[in-house]
């Protein structure tokens, strides 16, 4: 399965370091900047859209994705980083104090409540929304390919989050139509 080799022991996956210009090879170098990721554990709960244009192939294919995460007491959100890969669509968000990274066709939430502006130990949803972006290309490893077919699929999802790798192999049902569309829920 694509993305699971750490050549340097960082915690992140080659694919993801390449993808955002840190080095596989450099136990040193990660992306962002952010510390070596130290627990591996499984994404719930998720449910992924994805749809794929064949007909306007540039800038007009769109990703979507709820899952959930489970937040510590007294966590902040505000500068928090949270990287996602959908079958090799590789992106970092930024968050903000309410959990949202900036608005924008490429757009991270996650829905933390507070009482009295604490924090409590809890599960919140996440969403993810990708669109108006071209994944065709990063997709097509995964079975999601420009002909006229209707099969399961299997793309690798994974979320990094507050230090720990989350992972899903998510089996998803893709319908194609040559020269037009594809979509995988």
């Amino acid at each position: 399965m694509l993305g699971d080799t750490d050549s340097d022991g960082d915690g992140y996956y080659d694919e993801i370091e390449t993808a955002l210009s840190s080095s596989p090879a450099d136990f040193g170098s990660t992306p962002v900047g952010l510390p070596a990721v130290t627990k591996i554990g499984n994404l719930y709960a998720v449910k992924t859209n994805i749809r794929l244009d064949f007909a306007r192939p540039q800038g007009s294919d769109s990703i979507a994705m709820t899952g959930v995460l489970f937040i510590p007491a007294g966590f902040s959100m505000a500068g928090q980083v949270v990287i996602v890969d959908v079958g090799g669509v590789v992106k970092a968000f930024t968050l903000d104090a309410k959990g949202a990274s900036p608005k924008g066709n490429e757009r991270f939430a996650v829905k933390v409540k507070a009482r009295r502006g604490v924090v409590p130990l809890q599960e919140a949803k996440f969403t993810l929304k990708m669109r108006k972006g071209t994944y065709a290309a990063a997709l097509l490893n995964d079975g999601l390919v420009n002909e006229d077919v209707l099969k399961g699929v299997t793309v690798p999802e994974t979320v990094i989050f507050n230090g720990e790798v989350l992972k899903k192999a998510a089996a998803l049902n893709y319908r194609g139509h040559k020269g037009r569309m594809g979509m995988a829920r």
